[in-house]
């Protein structure tokens, strides 16, 4: 999908646009700011009339290169309207001409930025959904304008690494059923050493894809350590205007860390064991079974990073004897190295 300039007469000072939105509103959306710095002022000054602008492509890698933060504000502004605060869509026909633009945006920039460059535009979308939003689950949701722009960012600039290092990890994956069933269709895990096994291995091709110095790398650690940053940073609070509290009836603290934690893991490296080939991985499982294994690594390591039981009862006491105190605090460890690189990081230019 491609945006395109519409042909108006293009309006060069910032104070045309407001005075056009009072006058005659229907006409607001078909004019466009040819100047860079026009845009970023109305966008600064006037952000209701900014976000009706139609920009092309050629403005929008402009608009990024020369300030991506208020960039992803900017298309934030102009694709998150029609949903409400818990990411439900209020007009679904809008909003998929909503989501259409935010990836049409998205592809542009992600072909003609740099990683490092796209990635403060990333974050700074994410920034404004977490400062808007009132369940931080929410911002892994597809519904999500970072989500969607991280979407183009991993499929041109993270599956090239992904494929190398996930495929030796899938290898590995048996082809004997993990799980099987007793002859009262109860189930079980066949062997659980397999198992144990494949989790460490896991967690281990993931310390390597993580800290990797690649610019790609430096790029995705700083969107999730931003995640983390301004989620943590954040009073989440209900729609009475009261602190959200957990299961136990404790206000929620460090959110972002917890989002972040899974964003990284469930986004970026755990769909590239599941759904291998959906992610440009070279890797087909040989039959169902086999698939079958890599979904409950998957399971396995999703309850890892965000901290939680397995639904699923025949992998709970696993989960609970096996795996969590042992791969639990090595994830968690994981984690914070990929927070301390990302602020090393900083020091380092592409």
């Amino acid at each position: 999908m491609c945006l395109y300039l519409p042909k108006t007469t293009p309006l060069l000072n910032t104070v045309d646009v407001p005075a056009l939105a009072k006058d005659n509103p229907a006409s607001e959306a078909k004019f466009s700011l040819l100047n860079t710095d026009d845009v970023l002022a109305l966008a600064k000054d006037n952000p209701a009339s900014a976000a009706k602008l139609s920009l092309n492509v050629e403005q929008w890698v402009s608009l990024a290169q020369k300030d991506p933060q208020a960039t992803g504000k900017l298309i934030y502004d102009q694709t998150r309207n029609k949903t409400d605060t818990h990411g439900k869509v209020i007009d679904k026909a809008l909003f998929e001409i909503d989501s259409d633009r935010a990836k049409a945006i998205g592809e542009a920039l992600c072909n003609q930025l740099k990683p490092t460059q796209f990635s403060k535009v990333i974050s700074e979308a994410f920034k404004q959904e977490i400062q808007n939003e009132m369940v931080p689950a929410s911002l892994l949701r597809g519904k999500s304008v970072g989500t969607k722009l991280y979407n183009e960012f991993e499929t041109n600039h993270m599956r090239p690494i992904l494929n190398p290092k996930i495929v030796p990890l899938l290898n590995s994956i048996p082809k004997e059923p993990l799980v099987k069933e007793d002859e009262k269709f109860n189930r079980f895990i066949n062997n659980e050493d397999d198992l144990k096994n494949l989790t460490t291995q896991s967690r281990e091709i993931f310390s390597e894809i993580l800290l990797d110095d690649c610019e790609e790398m430096v790029a995705f650690r700083e969107i999730v350590s931003n995640i983390r940053i301004d989620g943590d940073n954040k009073e989440w609070k209900n729609e009475e205007n009261k602190p959200l509290l957990d299961s136990k009836g404790q206000e929620l603290i460090t959110q972002g860390t917890k989002v972040a934690d899974t964003f990284a893991l469930l986004r970026l490296l755990i769909p590239a064991i599941t759904t291998p080939s959906d992610r440009g991985v070279k890797f087909e499982y040989e039959n169902k079974e086999h698939k079958a294994n890599g979904v409950v690594l998957g399971k396995i390591l999703q309850n890892l990073a965000n901290g939680t039981i397995p639904r699923d009862t025949h992998l709970t006491e696993f989960h609970k004897e096996k795996i969590a105190k042992f791969e639990g605090p090595e994830i968690k460890n994981l984690m914070n190295q990929v927070y301390a690189k990302a602020e090393s990081d900083q020091a380092r230019s592409f």
